[in-house]
């Protein structure tokens, strides 16, 4: 699979992208891509990853009356439909969001476009944790295409891939650390001593950790997994003792 075009409006973003595949992205406003502009790619699958605070249950749940749903929005109901009557439509697409998404009504509405235009449709509700990867994050995926699916057009979310019988387990995060620890990224122990005992602490053997949000480094709980590099030490005994030492002084 070759990428023949990115696209996001954000600088930093653009930024990242480029350092990390050295490939330019079209800098524009999703809500505001033409036809003109994604033809000449001829890009036979669209991967995308929608704004997902229109959907997530901490949020407002506005869904499509969010102005950060609106780009998403446009694509589906502006720019494809035409490009399927050039016959210039990607074969197949991937919309990734949050669990949430699928009790949506954006959700009904694309599924319903995108059969109206004959596409097939499969729609999932999985986590890194099934295929080996050590995190929790539960996510929704919508694939689409035009060669129809043997399990397509169910109105189920299906829970696993099928064919795939068996799941991997997960490895350790150990492989997924550096060598070297930024001290920089150390938890103050006054932090420690007030609110550890409500960190998800995990060490460098845990075969899970919770799904990190943008609250990380900024909430103390259900923003994601804090690591104790200390394999022996039990989690969390730290900052007991801390707490017992202060009782005592």
């Amino acid at each position: 699979m070759q990428v023949c075009c990115s696209i996001d409006w954000d600088q930093s973003a653009a930024a990242v992208y480029e350092k990390n595949y050295r490939m330019k992205t079209l800098q524009k406003d999703i809500s505001k891509l033409t036809v003109e502009d994604l033809e000449p790619f001829q890009a036979n699958m669209w991967l995308a990853s929608p704004a997902c605070q229109p959907y997530t249950v901490l949020g407002l749940q506005k869904q499509e009356t969010d102005p950060r749903a609106q780009s998403f929005l446009h694509l589906m109901t502006n720019v494809l439909p035409t490009l399927v009557d050039r016959g210039s439509n990607p074969d197949y697409l991937l919309v990734e969001n949050v669990s949430g998404f699928e009790t949506s009504t954006t959700r009904t509405m694309v599924l319903n476009l995108l059969q109206s235009l004959g596409y097939s449709t499969v729609e999932f509700l999985l986590t890194p944790k099934q295929y080996g990867i050590p995190n929790s994050r539960l996510r929704y995926y919508l694939v689409a295409r035009i060669i129809p699916f043997l399990y397509s057009d169910t109105e189920d979310v299906l829970r696993h891939v099928p064919f795939i019988q068996n799941e991997a387990q997960p490895c350790s995060i150990s492989e997924y650390l550096d060598q070297v620890v930024d001290p920089e990224t150390a938890i103050p122990t006054r932090v420690l001593e007030r609110w550890g005992q409500l960190f998800d602490i995990v060490v460098p053997s845990s075969r899970t950790t919770c799904c990190f949000t943008r609250g990380y480094t900024h909430l103390i709980e259900g923003a994601g997994s804090v690591l104790q590099m200390e394999q022996d030490l039990q989690p969390g005994s730290r900052f007991c003792l801390a707490r017992e030492d202060i009782k005592k002084n």
